[in-house]
């Protein structure tokens, strides 16, 4: 025989579908503590919860005051913790009833096939489901504060950190003027390598700040041209470009609705990538292609460049994760970690497809502009 600790049910049903409810209760719980509370109207439900608490509510989906989804609705509102059980009289509210059950019932009963072992059966599980439900909520609320605080930890730990650094290469100058002509060759080379090391430290707290700021400050979704948002990308690259004689090719790009800056450096991230890993041997060459597949727009930076390891695939996304050496490729190991904020926080995902040798194509998505982001 199931059995339930000690539980307090609200009905809430006319007096004579009430009746029958209780009289299933009884002849089932046998020994385990039950409280049953019985009211035929909405707003006699509410001032209930308002005063005391149950574990559990049953209610018929139409009564005197309210019907359906109002009354799902508003006994949610009053008490969000407590599972609610549909009671519904007829089949043919079938579908009535399994839309409530989207919108936050935890299930529904016939009220002709009412039976005491399975309403108790819904009863247990409709409480433990809630119970899960409430705790799986607080779980998430709580991680997103950690993950808030963290964030705001790497911000501001980033930032107070550049101060410090300016102060450095403002001394070591200093030091060099002072010094100038007097320094030997090895005591040159040491002062070198610290402005080297300094200004690497400056572009790792550069790439933490964007980092931070991609996954803590709020999104201001606006239409936004993605071909205007690629030719601040160019802009921003000139000098790389020209350095390399990278060719870079685009389709058409649509107008979307995202957060412009986010989606200028995610571009960058990717075009800055495609033009730093090649193998100097060739020209380094660049498509963006942007093609629309059922809900979503699948955008794509492809290059002819040195490739990746498919074992790598998942690596690369993660922070500070490097596959080469900074005297082969300098950088911070945060980009592409930087890029799949952006693109998890448009509700997007992002991937990698590549071979060592064979360039690398990197797709995101993005959703359609009448889809929910």
């Amino acid at each position: 025989m199931m059995t339930i600790a000690a539980t307090k049910i609200l009905v809430v049903d006319d007096p004579a579908d009430a009746k029958a409810t209780l009289r299933a209760l009884h002849t089932f719980h046998g020994t385990t503590p039950v409280s049953v509370e019985s009211v035929d109207r909405l707003s006699l439900a509410l001032e209930y919860l308002q005063k005391n608490k149950a574990d559990i509510i049953l209610t018929d989906m139409r009564l005197p005051d309210s019907s359906g989804l109002e009354t799902l609705t508003r006994l949610l509102k009053q008490s969000p913790d407590v599972p609610i059980v549909v009671m519904t009289g007829a089949p043919m509210e079938d579908a009535l009833a399994l839309d409530l059950v989207r919108h936050g019932a935890q299930d529904y009963l016939f009220k002709d096939k009412l039976d005491g072992e399975i309403l108790m059966r819904v009863i247990h599980f409709a409480i433990e489901r809630k119970r899960a439900e409430v705790a799986l909520h607080n779980m998430t609320l709580e991680l997103k504060r950690s993950n808030d605080d963290l964030m705001q930890f790497a911000y501001t730990a980033a930032h107070d950190l550049k101060q410090p650094l300016h102060n450095i290469i403002g001394f070591i100058r200093i030091l060099e003027d002072r010094h100038k002509g007097r320094l030997d060759k090895e005591s040159a080379h040491d002062i070198l390598q610290i402005v080297r090391s300094v200004k690497r430290m400056g572009a790792v707290i550069d790439d933490l700040l964007l980092y931070a700021k991609a996954g803590s400050t709020g999104l201001n979704m606006q239409q936004v041209s993605l071909e205007d948002a690629l030719q601040i990308v160019l802009e921003n690259l000139h000098q790389e470009i020209g350095e390399n004689d990278a060719v870079i090719m685009h389709d058409a790009l649509p107008t979307h609705p995202c957060d412009e800056p986010q989606v200028v450096c995610l571009l960058q991230n990717l075009l800055d990538n495609a033009i730093k890993f090649n193998d100097h041997k060739k020209t380094p060459r660049i498509e963006i292609l942007a093609e629309t597949r059922g809900t979503e727009v699948v955008f794509s930076v492809r290059d002819n460049g040195i490739g990746i390891d498919p074992k790598y695939h998942e690596k690369i996304f993660v922070i500070f994760e490097r596959l080469h050496t900074q005297a082969e490729y300098p950088g911070t190991g945060i980009g592409l970690a930087i890029c799949k904020k952006i693109v998890e926080r448009h509700k997007g995902r992002i991937w990698v497809e590549s071979r060592l040798g064979e360039g690398s194509t990197f797709h995101f998505t993005w959703a359609q502009p009448n889809s929910s982001l």
